[in-house]
């Protein structure tokens, strides 16, 4: 027992371009980069309420915000977000809170990574 092993997670964000070159041709590319806007405030949003409604240990109100998280994140592509929310809502059906939180942990990195992916292409046209 003479070395720590520190773990440093690291998982890159999954992305779906064609849902957004599919929003950009469904909606024109000034209002699917508007949509994406919204989106991504929206989802900075859930992820900061996501903290706030774990530490009260509001389940229902907890899987019913990871529910509306997941949609937003398919809807516009950030498919590895979707699914760890995903993963946290089967955690919270199955009523293990030691993989809730690990994987609630799980989402947070995750949704950072995908929100900066998301920022990042801000700089390419939509």
């Amino acid at each position: 027992m003479d070395k720590l092993s520190y773990l440093m997670p690291s998982e890159r964000p999954r992305m779906d371009a064609g849902k957004i070159e599919t929003l950009c041709v469904e909606m024109g590319a000034h209002a699917a980069e508007e949509m994406l806007c919204r989106a991504f405030e929206d989802l900075g949003q859930r992820l900061l309420g996501l903290q706030e409604l774990s530490d009260r240990q509001t389940q229902d109100e907890l899987h019913k915000a990871l529910k509306g998280l997941a949609a937003i994140a398919d809807q516009i592509g950030l498919c590895g977000l979707a699914c760890v929310a995903r993963d946290v809502m089967t955690c919270i059906e199955y009523g293990d809170l030691t993989a809730q939180a690990a994987t609630t942990a799980r989402l947070e990195r995750m949704g950072e990574r995908s929100l900066s992916a998301l920022w990042d292409l801000q700089d390419l046209s939509v």
